[in-house]
């Protein structure tokens, strides 16, 4: 049996979004860099999530979006929900490793 080593979902805290006044742009342009660089190290589309917040006021880590500006243009889960969402192995999987 062959176990993938490594990390094989990322989810992508952008945080400190207040301080650019919630800006779907410059969260659009961390995504495009970041998702570029993350293709180039192996990941799919697919295994990333990014989700916008601010780690000092609380936003949308979990409970969901309260922020008029970021509720205008992110309709995603909360940091907290897409943890929840993560695939997980079990410790039995390992006993072959």
């Amino acid at each position: 049996m062959y176990i993938q080593q490594g990390v094989s979902q990322l989810l992508v805290a952008i945080n400190k979004m207040d301080t650019v006044n919630w800006s779907q742009t410059r969260y659009d342009d961390i995504v495009v860099k970041l998702g570029t660089f993350l293709k180039q190290a192996g990941y799919k589309d697919s295994d990333v999530s990014y989700i916008p917040c601010s780690g000092l006021g609380g936003e949308n880590l979990t409970k969901a979006v309260t922020e008029p500006k970021l509720a205008e243009w992110y309709k995603g889960s909360t940091l907290l929900e897409q943890i929840g969402t993560l695939s997980t192995i079990s410790f039995t999987d390992l006993d072959n490793f």
